[in-house]
């Protein structure tokens, strides 16, 4: 192929191996980030109140440094969420300069 240059790289190959002993504990914070609630234009997080709950229907005892690991883990999930796609911004011109209130006045009008 032309201008082929191989594979590239991500940020996810300098990455450490999964700690394969934690698995189930990832398995349970993405069961769980499946039945999470939307409300408003906020990306779910987890909450305490609500692995609660999950942990009550699962059937599941998580340990303390297990819940605590799990709503961190939905922090940065959500934090990671609500970061800006740069695609999105460009194809939509929403990182330009605006006007606040949308409307055009006569003098902004190219001639």
């Amino acid at each position: 192929m032309p201008n082929w240059r191989g594979p590239k790289t991500t940020a996810l190959d300098a990455a450490p191996p999964f700690p394969t002993e934690l698995r189930y504990l990832w398995t349970w914070f993405s069961e769980h980030c499946f039945g999470l609630q939307a409300g408003g234009m906020a990306v779910p997080s987890v909450t305490w109140e609500g692995l609660a709950a999950w942990c009550e229907l699962m059937d599941i005892a998580l340990l303390p440094w297990e819940a605590q690991t799990m709503v961190r883990l939905g922090n940065v999930r959500a934090a990671e969420l609500s970061k800006p796609s740069q695609s999105i911004e460009a194809s939509n011109g929403a990182a330009g300069p605006h006007r606040t209130g949308g409307k055009k006045h006569r003098g902004d009008h190219p001639r």
